[in-house]
This record gives C-alpha cells, sequence and structure tokens, in this order.
C-alpha cells in the first residue's frame, strides 16, 4: 500500500495536468515567455511536463503494474511521423544556408513535437474510460467558454466588420486565441462531436437538458463565426451523424422538419449578398487566389521535394508585389498547397496517405459495432473527428497545431476504450 501510494498521486497529477492541457490547447498564442528569444504555448509546457511524468513511470516499470496498456495501433501509428520527418528532412536539401537552422527549427517544433506529444502520447495517456470521460468534460468546458467568448464578440465586437460575427476575443490587449474568425470554428468543429457524445451519455440525467443547451450553443456560436470552412465540415459532420443516429426515423424527420433547409437556403442567400460580397471577403479571396498561385510558382520550380519545410512565409513575405498587394502573409489557406510549395509531390502523398489511412482504421473500427450496441457512437464520433479535421485542413492550415493533433488523440484513444466494449450494450 506504501509503495502505491505515490503511483496513485502520480496518476492522479497526469490525469489532472491533461485537463489542463485540454484547457488551455486551443490558445496555441497564450505564450510563456523567458528572455527575448524564447516563447512557449502554456498548453506545451504542461504537455512536456506530462511526457516527462510519463517517462518516469515508465521508467519505474510502471507496465508490470498495468498502469498503461499499448496498443498495437498505437505503434503503427509511429511510422506515419517517420515518413512526415523524412519529408521535411528531403525538403532542407533545397533551403538556403541563412534558413537552415529557422526550417530545423520549423522542422522538430510544428511537424514532430505535435504529433508526438498531443497525438501519440495523448493516445497513450487517455487510457480508460474515467480519463476519457474526465477529458470530454474538459472539451464541453473549453466549448462552452468559446462559446461566451463568441456571443461577446457578436454583440461587442473589437474588430468592426460588415456584419456581427463571432470570433476570439483579446485579453488585456493580446489575442492568446488568435483574432481569426476561422480559428474559433476550427476548435468548435472538434469539441462539438465530443459534446455530443457526452450528452448521449448523461441524456438521462436531469440536469441534460443543461447539457443539450450547451451542446447547441457551441453549434450556433459556431455557425455565426461564418467561416465557410467551419460551416462546410460542420454540415458535414452532423449530417452524418443525423442521418445515422435517426437513420429509422430519416424520412419522417425531412418531412417533419423540411423547413429548416429552406432557412438554411435563405441564411446563406442573404450572406452571399450581403457579407459575401463585402471587401472584408472578396480582398480575403483574392488573397487566397494570389496565395494559390505563388505556392503553385514554388512548386513548379521544385515539383518533388519542395523548397523546405517552413519556408512558405519567408519566401511569399519577400515579395514586394505580394505584400503590397495584401500585407505580409500570415499563412497559406490549405494544406495542399502548402505542402506542394515546401514539401513537393512526396510531402503531399505522405501527409494525405496518413490522413486517409486514420479514417480508414477509424471506420474499420466502427464497422466491426453491431447496431444495438451503444458504443458504437463512440466509435463513430471518433471516425468523424478525423474526417473533420481532414476536410478543414484542406482550406485551412491548422495541420501544424495542437487544434488537429489533440482531437485526433482523442479520437484514438476513444477507438482503443471502444474496442473493449465490442459484446457492451451501455456507455458507462
Amino acid at each position: 500500500m506504501v509503495n502505491k501510494m505515490p503511483i496513485y498521486l502520480t496518476l492522479r497529477l497526469l490525469t489532472t495536468v491533461l485537463c489542463i492541457v485540454v484547457l488551455l490547447y486551443p490558445f496555441n498564442q497564450f505564450y510563456w515567455h523567458y528572455g527575448w528569444e524564447i516563447n512557449i504555448p502554456y498548453a506545451d509546457l504542461f504537455i512536456m511536463f506530462a511526457g516527462f511524468m510519463t517517462l518516469i513511470l515508465i521508467i519505474k516499470d510502471v507496465f508490470k503494474k498495468s498502469l498503461f496498456s499499448i496498443p498495437k495501433q498505437l505503434f503503427i501509428n509511429l511510422i506515419p511521423l517517420l515518413f512526415l520527418i523524412l519529408a521535411g528532412a528531403l525538403s532542407l536539401t533545397n533551403i538556403w544556408s541563412e534558413q537552415m537552422m529557422a526550417s530545423i527549427k520549423y522542422w522538430w517544433r510544428f511537424v514532430a513535437f505535435y504529433y508526438i506529444f498531443y497525438f501519440l502520447l495523448v493516445q497513450f495517456l487517455v487510457n480508460n474510460e474515467k480519463r476519457f470521460w474526465v477529458m470530454s468534460w474538459c472539451m464541453y468546458v473549453v466549448g462552452i467558454f468559446l462559446s461566451i467568448m463568441g456571443l461577446v464578440s457578436f454583440v461587442w465586437p473589437e474588430i468592426p466588420q460588415a456584419l456581427h460575427i463571432t470570433a476570439p476575443l483579446s485579453w488585456f490587449g493580446l489575442f492568446p486565441y488568435g483574432s481569426s474568425h476561422n480559428l474559433l470554428a476550427e476548435a468548435l468543429v472538434s469539441i462539438i462531436l465530443f459534446s455530443w457524445l457526452l450528452v448521449y451519455r448523461y441524456q438521462s440525467k436531469e440536469y441534460s437538458k443543461w447539457l443539450y443547451f450547451g451542446l447547441a450553443s457551441m453549434i450556433g456560436i459556431a455557425l455565426l463565426t461564418f467561416s465557410r470552412t467551419g460551416w462546410l465540415v460542420l454540415f458535414i459532420e452532423l449530417f452524418i451523424l443525423g442521418i445515422i443516429y435517426y437513420k429509422q426515423k430519416a424520412r419522417l424527420f425531412i418531412r417533419k422538419y423540411w423547413w429548416t433547409g429552406l432557412i438554411v437556403l435563405v441564411i446563406l442567400f442573404i450572406y452571399l449578398v450581403t457579407f459575401g460580397q463585402t471587401y472584408f471577403v472578396t480582398s480575403s479571396n483574392d488573397a487566397r487566389i494570389a496565395m494559390i498561385s505563388k505556392s503553385w510558382q514554388l512548386f513548379i520550380d521544385h515539383p518533388i521535394i519542395g523548397n523546405g519545410v517552413g519556408t512558405w512565409q519567408e519566401i511569399v513575405g519577400k515579395d514586394i508585389y505580394y505584400v503590397y498587394e495584401f500585407g505580409q502573409p500570415l499563412e497559406q489557406h490549405g494544406v495542399l498547397w502548402k505542402l506542394m510549395a515546401e514539401q513537393g509531390v512526396f510531402g503531399v502523398l505522405v501527409w494525405f496517405s496518413m490522413m486517409l489511412y486514420f479514417i480508414v482504421v477509424l471506420l474499420k473500427n466502427y464497422m466491426r459495432f453491431d447496431k444495438n450496441n451503444h458504443w458504437r457512437w463512440g466509435a463513430l464520433i471518433a471516425v468523424l473527428v478525423v474526417v473533420g479535421q481532414f476536410i478543414f485542413q484542406l482550406l485551412d492550415t491548422g495541420y501544424y497545431s495542437a487544434k488537429m493533433w489533440l482531437p485526433l488523440g482523442l479520437a484514438f484513444a476513444l477507438m482503443y476504450i471502444s474496442q473493449n466494449h465490442l459484446n457492451s450494450q451501455e456507455i458507462k
């Protein structure tokens, strides 16, 4: 008992640290500063601390005490990381010497670090139902907080727009979440799915109506971001979930709520003739077209292995014509165009193969469940989380951030947990 107590406390501390990581992961511009050169997002500090604690437990032969189980799939998921590192390494051969150190730092910091800590480590540590539901509650809390922030920004916008939209707010003059409405939508499209599963689990509880209200608020705020990518992803996720969940009543549902489709069409029409015609939107469209054109030019220069990982912003930032017209580039909109410019055909094939492989693995897991098994909804949510992030990154560039990799890590953790309940009938 004396020997077990320190391990028990360590595991409790580890769960607490993971909770903090989940609560902070969307705020990737909330930095800890040290001197002039070092700035690290607080979520990264805590996830590194969790990794350090895990290493200590491994050294103490924790596996012999069955505190952690290592699914075979987790070892297989190391293979895409090797290919990601290889694609980045090959692209470094085309980098000029002045950019080399910055690109190597980008290669480790954004390509390898997020995959190892937010994807592999998270699916390794969230290894039981209790810990998963704790993380789900944390995701729900983050979703509520983001919804409140979005609602405040909608009523009292900090950045004037043609129409009021929901967007991140500043804290004491800083934007720890960033300032783009797309960033809000990017996190919510995954949080909404985990929150739905939480609502499904507690639907018989007296307080479930408040959980439903919170979930509806997240969906409403996501729609009010007016993020076209967010709209597309959220529609696909909820459409697939709705069709499968209400399969037996699909026709009745359509007949009863056909008017909701009409409302959506009216809203889209209003968007196109109002907000969609504003300078804010049209200039964004022009900038995206210019970015795509520039990426294509860079791709033509080095089509096989690209111009170097992490170099896109640096190269485009030195294009005086682009900067004069649109200002300094923040990031390419769309993983395809960024990878084409930075890592060529090889990088594109690696990334798309990896994501499609993840989807196939999770989909096969879902297909194993009987229709009466309630855990199939957990397996389905795992699939939709990855599908949603895959589609989002086709039109955006969060694939080197915790906003994509942490939900993917939780999705695989959910898959491992669901596999233990292939013969179970209810989610506990």
